[in-house]
């Protein structure tokens, strides 16, 4: 507040001083003239009086611009003391102009009040020159008079008004003055926040009267419309709505003025979207909403650059569709797939001692070849988990041991057929059991198995895990292969990386390393890196955490993780003592014969009896029609998404019917589908489903999850 009152007294003092510059020009060059013309032609005798005001005037204007680039306290001083001596001046030569008196006493009054008195700060010395004022214009002319009391009772009562008045008015007009300045800098700081909003603002703003008049715009305006001031209602007139892209109802013209014209009248509401128009390749969105300009109705039009907007509304329409589409995709892929694995896996089983080497060789083929196919079909649906932030890892107690073997099992064919040395090695440091997800370690490990396996055609592969210094579980696959160039390992761990290499066929979708490293970052690792010289091979390393904070003394164990471990055999011994009589044990759900041909095939080889349906109402019927007979299903193994009535509706119907009591028996539930991800067990569950088992699925996991609910 101080640097207000500041700068608040230095406005004041410039205003005097410009005030006081002006009064001494025009003061002096009227006084001068008069003062010659009466000399000259009047004959006046009184020239001495004419010399001391032209000496004021000389001397008053020269002190005013010597002191003008001053302090304001200097032009303070300089505005009173000139005051004075026009004041002074004016006193002195009264004597000789009696008929003009009241002229001088007008000068006099309008220096001393409108000028002098209100740069005097303090009181004692305002009050000094107010009587030495008092006494050259009231006093004086008493003490040559008679002692009257009542010729002098009015001078002393207008003396006391005068000083009092001026008192009173000194205060209250710097008060006022005051105030105004303060008002001012607060309009003025309003002013300023206004202009630097409006600036500042990315929309474009406009202010329109009902005359179609552009009473205010910002600069964006003319950015977003790349015209000048002058041309902005010219171009509002041309602009035309997008197609399907109006949003106001006013009436059926597509082009945006009409719109605003309409606005005047019929607007209702606060603020109102009027639609998108294409100005320049740049979706521009308008908005207006009824306002007073000025006492005045007008709109208040905005103008916003949509194009960010629209290109993310198409990305993101871009990934639902394409997320939909891999998970469409997919599952039309898995569920003949299914069969595929199935039937190749048993055929090989039963023809490895029957068949020749030449026909075997063609099963390997074929069971390598669904292998391959499935691990694209999971980095595809991998990469939509990841993109629609659905990726899940789900961390357990797990055998390290275990994990290595099952997956060297799986490269170990492959290698053999190139004549490759496949080799592991575990440090016997490594605790028995770590905490991390087995499933997406298998994931990694295979991957980097795979790549080594492709661009190795002589020599050896080995994958090693050891602990590092921190304690921290490191794995490491290196091969003998061609070695990749500086060049490429800069995008192996980019999405769809093409790592073309002259004479190899790059096989893969290119998303393998790149979900990989995300999965090792996922589990707590920092990155996949890459040692590699061309011609003599590469190394693949990464570490990770393998500890949990608070270890747990019972360890988590789900059916995903039976794939991994070993599967005990089934007690059929005691399975046949729970089978009653020779009812079926199993429903068979699925609208594609092949997969139901593939799990009959499955359940028969452990004896155990099974029914089948062709979709979730059959399969209804079918469940009630055995709860009449007491012919009763203890499990379901139900396909998700079949025709007619898919496993979601069938076991939601189910359960309500037993909920309701018109089913006496309500069997367990078993979902089965080709989507694998979170969000799919969940809707599994909660329509009634006891468990979940993805397509396609090993025999063994079938078998020990059908085993449970018998």
């Amino acid at each position: 507040m101080s640097n207000y009152r500041e700068l608040w007294w230095k406005e004041e003092v410039n205003n005097a001083y410009q005030l006081l510059k002006y009064f001494s020009y025009s003061f002096a060059i009227v006084s001068t003239t008069i003062r010659l013309l009466s000399c000259f032609f009047l004959k006046t005798n009184f020239i001495h009086d004419h010399l001391i005001y032209l000496l004021v005037h000389a001397f008053g204007i020269s002190l005013i611009e010597f002191n003008e680039k001053r302090y304001s306290d200097t032009k303070a001083v300089v505005v009173i003391i000139v005051s004075e001596l026009y004041s002074t001046a004016t006193f002195i030569t009264k004597e000789h102009f009696m008929d003009q008196q009241n002229v001088y006493l007008a000068f006099s009054i309008i220096f001393t009040t409108v000028l002098e008195m209100p740069m005097v700060k303090n009181k004692i010395l305002f009050n000094i020159l107010l009587a030495k004022h008092s006494y050259c214009w009231i006093f004086h002319k008493m003490l040559f008079l008679n002692n009257d009391f009542a010729l002098n009772a009015s001078q002393f009562n207008l003396f006391i008004s005068i000083v009092v008045m001026c008192n009173y008015s000194s205060d209250y007009n710097h008060k006022i003055s005051y105030e105004r300045f303060l008002f001012s800098k607060e309009v003025e700081i309003s002013k300023d926040r206004l202009k630097f909003i409006t600036q500042a603002h990315s929309d474009g703003i406009l202010i329109i009267s009902n005359e179609n008049q552009v009473n205010f715009f910002n600069s964006n305006i003319l950015n977003i419309m790349l015209c000048t001031p002058d041309e902005i209602m010219h171009d509002l007139c041309k602009y035309e709505y997008c197609p399907d892209k109006k949003v106001s109802s006013f009436q059926t013209s597509n082009f945006l003025i009409d719109d605003i014209k309409h606005a005047f009248w019929y607007l209702e509401d606060p603020e109102m979207t009027l639609g998108v128009t294409l100005v320049h390749n740049i979706n521009i969105e308008w908005k207006v909403q009824k306002i007073l300009w000025e006492n005045n109705s007008a709109l208040f039009v905005t103008a916003r650059n949509i194009n960010k907007i629209v290109e993310l509304e198409k990305s993101i329409a871009d990934g639902q569709m394409k997320t939909i589409l891999l998970r469409s995709v997919s599952h039309e892929l898995r569920t003949p797939l299914n069969s595929i694995s199935f039937f190749a896996n048993d055929l090989f089983d039963k023809a490895e001692k029957t068949l020749k080497e030449s026909e075997l060789q063609k099963l390997r083929i074929i069971l390598v070849s669904s292998k391959l196919m499935l691990s694209l079909i999971d980095d595809l649906l991998d990469y939509s988990k990841i993109i629609a932030g659905v990726f899940t890892i789900k961390k357990s107690y797990c055998n390290i041991r275990k994990i290595v073997s099952h997956v060297c099992q799986l490269i170990d064919l492959q290698a053999k057929s190139k004549n490759l040395s496949m080799s592991y090695r575990v440090d016997p440091s490594l605790p028995l059991q770590i905490f991390t997800d087995p499933i997406r370690l298998s994931q990694v490990i295979l991957n980097l198995l795979s790549n080594a396996l492709k661009f190795t055609f002589s020599g050896s592969i080995e994958l090693c895990f050891t602990l590092d210094s921190k304690q921290r579980l490191k794995c490491s696959v290196e091969d003998t292969g061609i070695g990749i160039s500086g060049e490429i390992q800069k995008k192996l761990f980019t999405e769809f990386a093409s790592t073309y290499i002259p004479g190899i066929n790059p096989q893969g979708s290119g998303l393998g390393l790149w979900i990989s490293n995300y999965i090792v970052k996922s589990l707590g690792g920092k990155r996949i890196k890459v040692k590699s010289t061309v011609g003599k091979g590469s190394i693949f390393y990464f570490s990770m955490e393998i500890f949990q904070e608070k270890q747990e003394s019972i360890f988590s164990t789900t059916n995903l993780q039976i794939g991994i471990e070993e599967l005990k055999p089934i007690d059929m011994a005691k399975y046949n003592s729970i089978k009653s009589m020779n009812n079926p044990d199993i429903l068979i759900v699925d609208d594609d014969e092949f997969n139901r041909m593939a799990l009959s095939s499955i359940l028969a080889q452990y004896n155990i009896t099974y029914d089948e349906a062709y979709n979730g109402k059959d399969s209804i019927n079918k469940i009630l029609e055995g709860d009449k007979r007491n012919k009763r299903y203890k499990a379901v193994i139900m396909d998700c998404n079949m025709p007619i009535v898919d496993g979601y509706e069938a076991s939601r119907t189910l359960k309500a019917l037993y909920e309701e009591e018109k089913l006496q028996y309500m069997p367990f539930i078993i979902g089965y589908s080709a989507y694998s991800s979170e969000e799919d067990k969940n809707c599994c569950l909660k329509c009634g489903m006891v468990d979940y088992l993805t397509k396609p699925c090993p025999p063994d996991i079938i078998i020990a999850t059908v085993k449970k609910y018998l």
